[in-house]
């Protein structure tokens, strides 16, 4: 995969953590903020098995390891 599909990817699960974010920072959690939290779990499994890298995710991003 191209480095930049994976920068794309990585900037897309990093949107959807901070919409995570704010809304556990506003709500706590919601039902909502589950689904986005599996979501972005899924996002991930996605970009580990497109790079064969180990992907972290945290509220300040993606991490992914060498």
């Amino acid at each position: 995969m191209t480095n930049e599909i994976i920068k794309e990817m990585v900037t897309e699960i990093n949107g959807w953590i901070t919409l995570a974010k704010y809304e556990y920072d506003e709500q706590g959690f919601t039902t909502w903020y589950q689904r986005t939290t599996d979501r972005i779990n899924g996002m991930c499994r996605m970009l580990n098995i497109a790079t064969g890298k180990s992907v972290t995710w945290d509220r300040n991003g993606v991490t992914i390891k060498e």
